[in-house]
Protein backbone atom coordinates (compact mmCIF):
# COMPACT_ATOMS: atom_id res chain seq x y z
CA UNK A 1 0.00 0.00 0.00
CA UNK A 2 1.11 3.40 -0.94
CA UNK A 3 1.87 5.41 1.75
CA UNK A 4 3.27 9.08 0.05
CA UNK A 5 4.04 9.21 -3.49
CA UNK A 6 7.63 9.01 -4.60
CA UNK A 7 9.64 8.74 -7.95
CA UNK A 8 9.85 5.09 -7.85
CA UNK A 9 6.14 4.36 -7.08
CA UNK A 10 4.51 6.37 -9.76
CA UNK A 11 6.53 4.65 -11.99
CA UNK A 12 5.76 1.80 -10.62
CA UNK A 13 1.81 3.12 -10.73
CA UNK A 14 2.34 4.14 -14.32
CA UNK A 15 3.14 0.73 -15.66
CA UNK A 16 0.12 -0.82 -13.55
CA UNK A 17 -2.16 1.61 -15.31
CA UNK A 18 -0.50 0.90 -18.52
CA UNK A 19 -0.75 -2.45 -18.50
CA UNK A 20 -5.06 -1.96 -16.81
CA UNK A 21 -5.03 0.00 -20.21
CA UNK A 22 -4.21 -2.60 -22.55
CA UNK A 23 -7.22 -4.27 -21.88
CA UNK A 24 -9.12 -1.33 -22.83
CA UNK A 25 -6.99 -1.26 -26.30
CA UNK A 26 -8.44 -4.70 -26.67
CA UNK A 27 -11.60 -4.74 -26.06
CA UNK A 28 -12.63 -1.52 -27.30
CA UNK A 29 -10.19 -0.70 -29.88
CA UNK A 30 -8.90 2.34 -28.54
CA UNK A 31 -5.45 3.12 -27.63
CA UNK A 32 -5.13 5.46 -24.46
CA UNK A 33 -1.52 7.23 -23.87
CA UNK A 34 -0.70 8.09 -20.39
CA UNK A 35 1.29 11.84 -21.01
CA UNK A 36 3.50 13.69 -18.26
CA UNK A 37 2.63 13.10 -14.61
CA UNK A 38 3.41 15.64 -12.04
CA UNK A 39 3.04 14.46 -8.14
CA UNK A 40 3.20 15.27 -4.26
CA UNK A 41 3.44 13.37 -1.92
CA UNK A 42 -0.74 12.75 -1.55
CA UNK A 43 -1.26 12.65 -5.40
CA UNK A 44 -0.41 12.70 -8.29
CA UNK A 45 -1.82 14.00 -11.93
CA UNK A 46 -1.71 12.67 -15.12
CA UNK A 47 -2.85 13.16 -19.00
CA UNK A 48 -4.21 10.27 -20.53
CA UNK A 49 -5.05 10.65 -24.48
CA UNK A 50 -7.07 8.05 -26.23
CA UNK A 51 -7.78 7.46 -30.11
CA UNK A 52 -9.28 4.94 -32.24
CA UNK A 53 -6.62 2.43 -33.19
CA UNK A 54 -6.82 2.42 -37.41
CA UNK A 55 -7.42 -0.24 -39.78
CA UNK A 56 -3.55 -0.45 -40.00
CA UNK A 57 -3.11 -1.05 -35.98
CA UNK A 58 -0.45 1.51 -36.24
CA UNK A 59 -1.72 4.82 -33.79
CA UNK A 60 -0.25 7.80 -34.66
CA UNK A 61 0.73 10.29 -32.30
CA UNK A 62 -1.32 13.64 -31.86
CA UNK A 63 1.30 15.87 -33.21
CA UNK A 64 1.94 13.65 -36.69
CA UNK A 65 -2.19 13.41 -37.34
CA UNK A 66 -2.02 17.46 -36.73
CA UNK A 67 0.26 17.58 -39.35
CA UNK A 68 -1.35 14.90 -41.53
CA UNK A 69 -5.06 16.99 -41.07
CA UNK A 70 -3.23 20.33 -42.79
CA UNK A 71 -2.60 21.52 -39.64
CA UNK A 72 1.16 22.49 -40.65
CA UNK A 73 -0.02 25.18 -43.36
CA UNK A 74 -1.54 27.16 -40.57
CA UNK A 75 2.26 27.19 -39.92
CA UNK A 76 2.89 28.09 -42.96
CA UNK A 77 4.22 25.05 -44.00
CA UNK A 78 3.84 22.52 -47.09
CA UNK A 79 3.26 19.01 -46.54
CA UNK A 80 6.43 17.97 -47.84
CA UNK A 81 8.74 18.86 -45.38
CA UNK A 82 7.28 16.22 -42.80
CA UNK A 83 10.52 13.82 -41.87
CA UNK A 84 12.94 16.27 -43.23
CA UNK A 85 16.04 17.86 -41.77
CA UNK A 86 16.35 21.11 -40.85
CA UNK A 87 19.42 23.47 -39.32
CA UNK A 88 17.99 25.63 -36.50
CA UNK A 89 19.78 27.29 -34.04
CA UNK A 90 23.25 25.20 -34.79
CA UNK A 91 21.59 21.72 -34.53
CA UNK A 92 20.64 19.31 -36.79
CA UNK A 93 16.26 18.36 -36.51
CA UNK A 94 13.78 16.13 -38.20
CA UNK A 95 10.75 17.58 -38.41
CA UNK A 96 8.22 15.33 -37.54
CA UNK A 97 4.76 16.98 -36.74
CA UNK A 98 3.00 20.07 -35.65
CA UNK A 99 0.62 21.63 -32.80
CA UNK A 100 -3.09 21.45 -33.84
CA UNK A 101 -3.36 25.07 -32.54
CA UNK A 102 -1.52 28.62 -32.62
CA UNK A 103 1.58 29.18 -29.99
CA UNK A 104 4.72 30.48 -29.74
CA UNK A 105 6.52 26.94 -30.69
CA UNK A 106 4.47 24.89 -33.10
CA UNK A 107 6.54 22.76 -35.08
CA UNK A 108 7.61 19.10 -33.43
CA UNK A 109 11.10 18.17 -34.78
CA UNK A 110 13.19 15.35 -33.30
CA UNK A 111 17.22 15.44 -32.36
CA UNK A 112 19.64 13.34 -33.18
CA UNK A 113 18.72 11.26 -30.12
CA UNK A 114 15.10 10.62 -31.06
CA UNK A 115 14.19 13.49 -28.41
CA UNK A 116 10.89 15.49 -29.57
CA UNK A 117 11.60 19.39 -29.19
CA UNK A 118 9.31 21.92 -29.99
CA UNK A 119 10.64 25.11 -32.28
CA UNK A 120 9.14 28.30 -33.33
CA UNK A 121 7.87 27.82 -37.37
CA UNK A 122 9.36 31.02 -38.32
CA UNK A 123 13.25 29.53 -37.38
CA UNK A 124 11.51 26.14 -39.37
CA UNK A 125 10.88 28.28 -42.52
CA UNK A 126 14.05 29.96 -42.59
CA UNK A 127 16.07 26.92 -42.69
CA UNK A 128 13.59 25.08 -44.99
CA UNK A 129 14.18 28.09 -47.45
CA UNK A 130 17.96 28.18 -46.93
CA UNK A 131 18.18 24.33 -47.45
CA UNK A 132 15.50 23.73 -49.92
CA UNK A 133 15.11 26.88 -51.56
Amino acid sequence: MIKQFTKLNVSETREAINKALNSLRETHGINISLGNISYSDKSFTVKATASIIPTSGIVEPDYVMAWKNGDNMIHGIDSKYLNTIVHVHGEDYKIVGCTSRRSKYTIIVEDKNKKLIKLRSCDVLISIRSIYG
